[in-house]
């Protein structure tokens, strides 16, 4: 069963990046398990600002999968869609709504990276 294994913890370092102070464990059932460096940097969620009204950056359950994401796509270690789906997986692990899981994982899906 997909799950986090430790907590989110993270320092404010500008407006919208954040470094983590500590690891993010996270144990996938599609891609084992990944852990998220101390020290990494992130943006937590790239929504953009015209679709905060719907989802508020930063501030919901959606930000730990978001971190894994982040993870993901920067080291490349895997292919961009597997990427993706371990971001959807992740968002159910931490209680993500149905809905909004469909409407964040669209987008990266769609227009995230690729490569």
């Amino acid at each position: 069963m997909a799950t986090f294994k430790s907590p989110l913890i993270v320092r404010k370092i500008s407006a919208n990046v954040w470094s983590l102070t500590g690891q993010l464990i996270y144990s996938s059932d599609i891609g084992g398990t990944i852990t998220v460096p101390k020290q990494f940097i992130t943006d937590f969620e790239s929504i953009p600002r015209m679709f905060w009204w719907l989802f508020s950056p930063g501030n919901s359950n959606s930000v730990k999968p978001s971190v894994i994401h982040d993870y993901l796509c920067k080291m490349r270690m895997i292919e961009w869609l597997e990427a993706h789906k371990i971001f959807l997986e992740a968002m159910k692990a931490n209680d993500v709504s149905w809905f909004k899981r469909m409407m964040l994982y669209g987008a990266v899906r769609w227009f995230g990276p690729r490569w």
